[in-house]
């Protein structure tokens, strides 16, 4: 669908038809095992029951299309598309967590972004009060959270709240607290 604008209610409800439509393009293809076109029935169902076109839950969705839903929504929300501007991949990987215990299936969705996470480290991250800083490690409890260096301090966004931050000295310097690092981090290009 190429239109810009909100969908009116007729077009949503046709819209939230296509999942049916690959459905029956696939069922019968030969030589397609029957959970590909499961997965594309089944790939827009969500663990609470609050999705489409069945209103299925957790126990009653195909283990592919809990893989599919979560891939679906992480590519929908961090491309651009004719209706709306691709998101920054922490607010995506933010969102995504926060949907983990409704939406998606926690085991599945926690080993995305634990892989995806992995792969950061030795990156140069810009905070979100502006300062730059290099991933040195990701919490594996809690891979939102990372451990970073900032010239000479080291920022645990774990243990920041309240405006006070854990850092921890580098090279014998105290760290600037009323400067540390804010409690999530965006990409820059490297330096």
């Amino acid at each position: 669908m190429e239109k810009t604008g909100k969908l009116n209610e007729a077009e949503y409800e046709d819209m939230k038809r296509h999942p049916i439509y690959g459905y029956e393009l696939l069922k019968n293809i030969p030589g397609i095992p029957p959970s590909i076109a499961l997965t594309a029935l089944q790939h827009h169902e969500r663990e609470d029951g609050q999705g489409y076109p069945l209103g299925l839950g957790g126990k009653d969705i195909h283990l592919h299309a809990k893989i599919g839903a979560i891939a679906d929504v992480f590519h929908a929300m961090s491309s651009n598309r004719v209706y709306h501007q691709a998101m920054p991949f922490y607010k995506v990987i933010e969102q995504m967590n926060r949907d983990m215990f409704s939406k998606f299936n926690p085991e599945i969705l926690m080993e995305l972004v634990s892989r995806l996470m992995s792969t950061l480290v030795g990156k140069e991250v810009m905070l979100t009060n502006g300062r730059f800083g290099t991933i040195i490690m990701i919490d594996p409890y809690n891979p939102l959270k990372a451990l970073l260096k900032t010239g000479t301090e080291i920022i645990d966004l774990q243990w920041k709240r309240n405006g006070k931050s854990n850092g921890s000295s580098v090279n014998g310097k105290k760290p600037d607290y009323k400067k540390s690092g804010s409690l999530s981090f965006c990409f820059t290009e490297s330096k």
